[in-house]
């Protein structure tokens, strides 16, 4: 999120280690919405991590193929 230009902070907080939530705080610059910025972050997460994951499988079966 912090990449994002319009996002002006983005932090979280866990209030206490016993306590199983964390606080989330978004502000931006007024262009998208924190919700929205939250959405945009979590799926470009998921993006990155299903790219990552193909890479892995990839270089995985190579190594098997050339054991």
């Amino acid at each position: 999120m912090l990449r994002d230009e319009r996002i002006r902070f983005a932090g979280y907080r866990k209030p206490h280690p016993l306590e199983n939530h964390i606080e989330l705080r978004v502000t931006t610059n007024g262009e998208i919405t924190p919700i929205d910025s939250l959405k945009e972050a979590i799926q470009n997460l998921v993006f990155d991590l299903d790219l990552t994951l193909k890479k892995f499988t990839e270089q995985l079966k190579n190594f098997k193929l050339n054991r």
